[in-house]
Formats: C-alpha cells, sequence, structure tokens
C-alpha cells in the first residue's frame, strides 16, 4: 500500500515540518531562439538572409539562455558547487550548433566572469559533451523509425485525428503558396518558418508574403497544435488498432528511453546514497558526486516528456523553456525518497513555478519517487529503440485495458 502510505506520510510531514536533503537536478531544456530549419521553394526570406544561415541559435537565443543559467545559479546556489566541477555537473547536447551553442550559453550564465577569479573561464568552462544524431536515441524524439510511422498512420485513421487533418483546401492552399506539396509530415515546417519570418522581419513579412491573413494564421496555429499533440499520443492512450495502443506506443517510442534514463538515475543516486558499504561500486563513485545534469534539446522531445507525465495544462516549448526534476530524501525517519518538477515557460518567467502536483497521481510539490518510476515503467521500451523500430522484427504487444488496469494497481499497492 505503498501509494496510500506515501500519501500519508506527505500529509503527516506537511504538518510536522519533514526535513528534505537535495540530492540531484536533472534539467531538460529546448534551445533559444533559432533562424529557421528550412523555408518553402516560393518563400521570399531565403537562407542568406538569416545571420548564421538556418538552423542557428540567434544571439537573442543566446541571451535568453545566459540568463537561465543565471536564475539556476541563484536558486540552487548553496547547492551548486562554487566553481564547476566535472565530477558535479554533467551537460549533453543533441548534435547541432543550435542546442550546443545554448548550453555552452546556458553554462556561462550559471558560472559567469568573476573578476576576483583571474583563472576564469578556464576554471568556469564546462564541458558539452554530445552523440551524432543517428546513435542518439536518448534526445532525439523525431529520429527515423518505421514504426513509428506505421503507428502514426494508424492514429491518423482516428476520428478526432482525422478532424485536424481534413482540411483539403487548407493544405491545398498551403502547397500553392508554398512551392512544395504540404502534408502533415511537414507541415510544422510552414508554422515554424512563418513564426520565425513574423518575428525577424515585422516590417516586411508581410509586404513579401501577399497570400498571408490573420484568419489563415489561426487555421495553421489550430492544425499544427493538433499535430503536435497526437504525434506524442496526447488523448490516444487506450485507442487499439491492429494490436497497438496508439498513445502508449507512441510516448514509449518518443520519449520512453529518456524517461527510464531520468528515473533509473534518480533511483541509482538514492541506493548509492543510502549504501554503507565502505567500497562504492563504480556506479556509486560516479553518481555520489553528481549534482546537476543538463540535457539539451528539442520542442519535440520536452513535449513529449510533458505527454508521458500527464502535464496536460502545460503548452508547446517555447524557446529556453524547461523542466528542473529535482530528487529529494527525507533525513530522518524512513528516508522516503520525492520528486519536484519546477517548469519554465519561456525568458519572461521564473524558477517558481512547481507543477509536480498536476501530475495525476501526485497529491504535493514533492511526490514520491515511486509515482515516477510508475511513469517511466510503462512506457518503458522493452528492447533497443533501433531494434524496436524495425517493423520487420518487431510483433506488437496487445496494450489493452487489463495491463492499463495493471499499470493503475501499481501506483495504489506498489
Amino acid at each position: 500500500m505503498r501509494f496510500i502510505i506515501g500519501l500519508f506520510l506527505c500529509l503527516v510531514c506537511s504538518q510536522v515540518s519533514c526535513v528534505k536533503k537535495l540530492l540531484l537536478i536533472q534539467a531538460i531544456y529546448r534551445h533559444g531562439e533559432r533562424t529557421p530549419t528550412s523555408i518553402m521553394p516560393n518563400d521570399y526570406f531565403t537562407e542568406e538572409k538569416w545571420p548564421g544561415g538556418f538552423e542557428q541559435l540567434t544571439l537573442k537565443g543566446q541571451r535568453q539562455h545566459v540568463a537561465l543559467g543565471k536564475l539556476v545559479r541563484e536558486k540552487y546556489k548553496d547547492f551548486l558547487p562554487e566553481i564547476p566541477d566535472h565530477r558535479q555537473i554533467y551537460v549533453r547536447s543533441t548534435d547541432t550548433a543550435r542546442t550546443i551553442k545554448s548550453a555552452m550559453a546556458n553554462n556561462l550564465g550559471m558560472y559567469p566572469k568573476n573578476e576576483s577569479n583571474p583563472l576564469w573561464p578556464d576554471e568556469h568552462l564546462i564541458p558539452v559533451f554530445n552523440t551524432p544524431r543517428p546513435e542518439d536515441d536518448l534526445l532525439f524524439a523525431d529520429n527515423p523509425c518505421e514504426l513509428h510511422d506505421k503507428v502514426w498512420r494508424l492514429a491518423k485513421t482516428i476520428p478526432k485525428v482525422r478532424k485536424i487533418l481534413d482540411k483539403p483546401e487548407i493544405f491545398a492552399n498551403l502547397t500553392e503558396f508554398m512551392g512544395k506539396n504540404v502534408t502533415d509530415a511537414n507541415f510544422w515546417e510552414v508554422w515554424s518558418a512563418i513564426k520565425c519570418e513574423k518575428e525577424a522581419f515585422p516590417d516586411e513579412f508581410e509586404a513579401r508574403t501577399p497570400w498571408y491573413n490573420e484568419d489563415l494564421w489561426q487555421k495553421i496555429l489550430k492544425i499544427n497544435r493538433g499535430i503536435q499533440d497526437f504525434q506524442v499520443g496526447k488523448g490516444l492512450d487506450g485507442i487499439i488498432l491492429e494490436n497497438y495502443d496508439i498513445g502508449r506506443t507512441l510516448k514509449s517510442l518518443r520519449i520512453g528511453t529518456l524517461l527510464n534514463d531520468l528515473n533509473d538515475r534518480m533511483i541509482a543516486k538514492v541506493t548509492c546514497n543510502m549504501s554503507n558499504d565502505t567500497q562504492k561500486s563504480a556506479t556509486c563513485q560516479k553518481l555520489d558526486p553528481l549534482k546537476f545534469l543538463a540535457y539539451s534539446t528539442h520542442d519535440t522531445t520536452i513535449y513529449a516528456l510533458y505527454a508521458a507525465l500527464h502535464l496536460d495544462e502545460l503548452r508547446f516549448p517555447e524557446y529556453a523553456a524547461a523542466l528542473y526534476i529535482e530528487l529529494w530524501q527525507e533525513t530522518e525517519a524512513d528516508r522516503q525518497t520525492f520528486f519536484r518538477i519546477i517548469h519554465y515557460r519561456n525568458d519572461t518567467d521564473t524558477l517558481d513555478n512547481v507543477v509536480t502536483r498536476n501530475i495525476p497521481e501526485c497529491f504535493d510539490d514533492f511526490c514520491d519517487l515511486s509515482i515516477f518510476r510508475n511513469y517511466s515503467l510503462y512506457y518503458q521500451p522493452d528492447r533497443v529503440r533501433k531494434e524496436w523500430c524495425d517493423i520487420s522484427s518487431f510483433s506488437p504487444k496487445i496494450f489493452n485495458f487489463a495491463f492499463f488496469a495493471g499499470f493503475l494497481l501499481l501506483l495504489i499497492v506498489d
């Protein structure tokens, strides 16, 4: 009855002020403002009109992450080391210039130039690690996957998904305007290019885009929002087609690996922290000093994480949006473990927006760690993603109500 006991302990702690210790922070943030990733053939705002070309972090984007890093430093100044130590801080990015530069800018915000330290920046540089995109199944939610494509095709037969996509006149008009066939697969490129151009060229955009009007833009926003929601499985859990639970499979494919990475690290951190062994394992020797881990990634990855944790009130991530997942442990009694999630919406926000209690099974800002574990297990891929994506070798599980009921039972008795 851990779920009920956990709720009881939360209520008791709120009454007697149980002392908790912060053990670990895991940050997942989107890159800052960027130039378009691509444009359509008929677009006036070609690559040479964008400083640095396509897919690049803008100066504003750099400033957004410097500002976020400063907020992180201020909030966690009593937890983070005064001078960064690679044993205590780890930063990884996807293999793109905009995410790598965002991570670098964020790091500089956390550890800015200190006039009293003549060794700056040598002692303040934090390395940013990355993995080539084809091999990075942790942070690239959109890496090619045959199984994802198959399940998404099935999803498009569901009436509420079809309702969003069944707009032949809009798709036909955009195809004519863009000079390229516009489909659900590349619709985000239309939305992204227009959004970037409106912001970068406010005085010139409408004159150079005579077909644009606000009514059409609102329709584009609605369609794109629907595609974004359904592609991460929102609202599709429990819909079974060809033995696939559409929502669960989409979430597992897009975020299951990352969700379990975050969970496994927290579990291991707690285990190491509780260990009395004089001879620490290699894992504990690495994890014991770790205080802060950051992943610099993309909007679709973060949105899939929102969806998997059922943080449904959070909108599609803006530039520099972030989640900070904190791991806490009581210092007395049974040393119960908790997680707390802080959401950062954009560069007008603070780091005071705790969203943990918006997760359906959480009733406090500090939620029992077993709840996070149960979500990670529910969306855990049953094999390496590359093997899972290979349709020829994959036989789908029958994800049905009985399985979902089992998941709910975990929440109650585990």
